[in-house]
């Protein structure tokens, strides 16, 4: 049965307090339009979430489009991943070359996780990147190479006080139907044509979950 109880409608309110002055049973329906509890009292819950946690703007939006964000990420204890922001993209792709090559790490990929529109000092744009290494590796030497990558400014500080969780994660999918999935860069190798079990686990996570975070209609077009 729908009825007004606790005040959940505001458009009702003031017919509950007249039935309320009138000794009538609080749950009796109003006169008006009937109201189901459930689900006023979601959309109550749902009001103050967006109330708190975004700004007015960004709150008609959400209610226009009727739908949220997906962000997914992969998430690993045993493979080296490197979340390297505001970076020139030759120096990433020289970090990852010559990193892998030092630390026999076998393989090296580089993916871009998103645009940016700062620049360097002499004008060069710089981006948000990751690397990934394809060898499989213990917490302590992942630990080690981050502290490394860190002392060798490709890592900011960020990203080393969070491995307190013992575990790396890089998104794979697009944010807020603005930020697109990661794209790929470059791959170095040992010489040898197979591909790093590490490097393979994370791109067939990145091929599952990539489309995930778009509309509809940009999401069929991946899929072509």
């Amino acid at each position: 049965m729908k009825y007004c109880v606790t005040c959940l409608c505001k458009e009702h309110c003031q017919q509950r307090k007249e039935l309320l002055r009138t000794g009538a049973d609080p749950k009796a329906i109003c006169s008006g339009k009937a109201v189901d509890p459930d689900e006023e009292y979601r959309r109550i819950l749902l009001d103050s979430y967006l109330k708190h946690r975004f700004p007015r703007k960004a709150r008609d939006r959400y209610r226009e489009k009727g739908e949220g964000n997906v962000v997914v990420s992969y998430m690993s204890d045993c493979i080296l991943m490197l979340d390297c922001d505001l970076k020139r993209q030759d120096d990433i792709i020289e970090f990852a070359r010559e990193y892998c090559k030092t630390h026999n790490l076998l393989d090296a990929l580089v993916m871009r996780t998103s645009e940016c529109m700062q620049v360097d000092l002499f004008g060069e744009p710089l981006g948000n990147f990751c690397v990934v290494f394809g060898r499989i590796l213990q917490w302590s030497e992942i630990r080690w190479h981050v502290l490394e990558a860190f002392r060798l400014g490709m890592v900011d500080k960020g990203f080393v006080v969070i491995r307190k969780f013992q575990s790396i994660t890089i998104r794979v999918s697009a944010k807020n139907n603005k930020v697109p999935y990661p794209k790929f860069v470059a791959y170095f190798d040992d010489g040898d044509s197979r591909i790093g079990l590490g490097i393979k686990k994370f791109l067939k996570y990145w091929a599952m979950c990539r489309g995930l975070g778009f509309k509809k209609t940009e999401l069929e077009e991946i899929e072509r």
